[in-house]
């Protein structure tokens, strides 16, 4: 409040002031006083003009302007001014009092920018209060959603949310109660015509006023995508499921066959043998290959179709699987004097069956496609990373054509002439499996005779 004394019409001296004034010009009140309050202010002409109202009308009302400190600060209120009289009528000053509408103004200037923004947003973006209703909505509410803005402001926010999402919706706006800066949260968002829409929030509270500041994102397209997504997950691992049961039960209910035809041919060629003819004996040669081909494809596919069919992972320590490996494929390695040498491997989190199909099948391969006479050299590294290890089996071997680098996981792809590399071409796929099941990726680099490297990952 302040006390003013005026010894002519615009000439305000100061008679007395409360602390609040003090404060608000950062001067001392007894340095204030018998001063010309007027050049407190930042335009001293508009104050004379106020005062000159209050004694025309005997008071003014609201009316704005800015007090400026020493430091510099201003601080926007609105003035209240009366005269103040004796008993018999005498003016013998004014009595005023200003309220600090600095925040006000601030916020009103903040709310013009949101609006403007809310209008050219591509988003929805609205100003909601502390009971639940929105206040300020740009237009994209009324175009996508279909209500008119008084549906929308005159219903709370939860009330257009989907009856599935309201629990979780409200527990997230709870926080802010709690202290939380910003909260996030996605939810459904009811049409007028009935349908929903996915959205996804971004709220910030104001301290000083309690208003909610939000935007939302319309993301039902990405939902939809998410969704058909899973969907088609499901359809190709139960599409999996089927094609390894049959597999399975093909390959179980083929080796019957099999053994049958091979157990007559070797009958009649043990039996018969003495009145059958050299063509005959070489149809017979040809049926015996046919069928352990077909015992080798099918054992193979039934190797390909376990995979994965039961996992159950554990702490495995690859120095003990290579050296187990190494240990079964003995008369391979002596054979062809092959030379196997490993960096110090780690332990991972996998199937040990699964892993030691995987470095047998990839340590076979580089013994089995060696150059002509050579000696194979295998070498198995590994990279540690942040979050995974990469394993590398490296050959000298016969190397791949840059055609064919794509197709060597691929299932049954044969690259080379059986009678030169025996084989059905599901090793590698088998790998690649094996490798996927554990949560990694396979691939191999090679040049054709410079052998071959082949790469694999398995997560920490």
């Amino acid at each position: 409040m302040l006390i003013l004394h005026t010894e002519q019409l615009f000439s305000i001296t100061l008679k007395d002031l409360n602390e609040a004034s003090v404060k608000i010009t950062g001067i001392l009140r007894e340095d204030m006083i018998g001063t010309d309050f007027l050049n407190y202010f930042t335009e001293p002409q508009k104050a004379r003009e106020v005062y000159q109202q209050v004694f025309e009308k005997n008071f003014v009302a609201d009316y704005p302007l800015t007090i400026r400190h020493i430091n510099g600060k201003l601080t926007d209120v609105l003035y209240n001014a009366s005269l103040y009289k004796d008993n018999y009528g005498k003016v013998l000053g004014v009595i005023a009092t200003a309220r600090d509408v600095t925040q006000q103004k601030l916020l009103e200037k903040k709310l013009i920018e949101y609006k403007h923004f809310f209008n050219h947003s591509a988003d929805f973006s609205c100003i909601a209060n502390t009971q639940g209703y929105f206040e300020i909505l740009n237009p994209n509410f009324e175009k996508v959603l279909g209500y008119s803005e008084k549906e929308l402001l005159d219903n709370k926010f939860v009330y257009f949310v989907h009856p599935d999402d309201v629990e979780s919706t409200q527990k997230e706006v709870d926080k802010l109660k709690t202290g939380a800066v910003t909260i996030n949260f996605v939810n459904r968002y009811r049409k007028k015509d009935g349908n929903y829409l996915w959205f996804d929030w971004n709220a910030t509270p104001d301290t000083a006023t309690g208003k909610l500041y939000a935007i939302a994102r319309d993301i039902t397209e990405k939902k939809k995508a998410e969704t058909n997504l899973i969907q088609l997950s499901l359809e190709l691992a139960r599409s999996n499921q089927d094609l390894e049961q049959f597999a399975y039960i093909a390959s179980h209910d083929l080796q019957e066959p099999l053994r049958t035809i091979s157990s007559f041919v070797q009958l009649l060629d043990k039996n018969k043998s003495e009145t059958i003819d050299e063509e005959t004996k070489e149809y017979f040669q040809f049926i015996t290959k046919a069928t352990d081909k077909m015992k080798n494809l099918i054992r193979d596919l039934l190797a390909y179709s376990r995979v994965g069919k039961s996992i159950e992972l554990s702490t495995v320590d690859c120095n003990i699987i290579l050296k187990e490996v190494i240990a079964e494929m003995d008369t391979s390695i002596k054979e062809s004097k092959a030379q196997i040498t490993s960096a110090i491997l780690p332990k991972v989190k996998g199937n040990e069956v699964q892993l030691k199909k995987l470095f047998q099948n990839l340590i076979s391969n580089g013994i089995k496609f060696r150059k002509k006479n050579s000696i194979p050299e295998i070498n198995i590294s590994v990279e540690e990373k942040e979050t995974e290890y990469v394993f590398a089996v490296k050959d000298n071997g016969i190397g791949i054509e840059d055609k064919n680098i794509d197709k060597v996981f691929l299932l049954f792809q044969r690259l080379n002439s059986e009678t030169e590399y025996s084989g059905t071409g599901i090793g590698l796929a088998i790998c690649k499996k094996i490798v996927a099941m554990h949560g990694g990726k396979i691939w191999v680099d090679s040049k054709m005779g410079e052998g071959s490297a082949f790469s694999f990952t398995l997560p920490k």
